[in-house]
């Protein structure tokens, strides 16, 4: 299992991955499966990849009482 830290470094911000599927994902960063990296970023982050990618994409939108 990998360490909070090291996925903290291994998973910077970046909006290019929110197109990557979560295995493809997982194996730029350097784990061997979805399955290992998804519970090492819920471990670092608090929530799932997935999760975060809604948040991503959902704060992207311009807020519907924007003019």
């Amino acid at each position: 299992m990998r360490s909070r830290t090291a996925v903290t470094v291994r998973l910077p911000g970046s909006t290019s991955l929110l197109d990557r599927p979560i295995h493809a994902v997982a194996a730029r960063r350097g784990f061997g499966s979805a399955a290992v990296f998804s519970p090492a970023f819920r471990e670092a982050y608090g929530i799932s990849p997935t999760e975060r990618r809604a948040q991503a994409r959902t704060a992207d939108r311009p807020h519907p009482d924007t003019p």
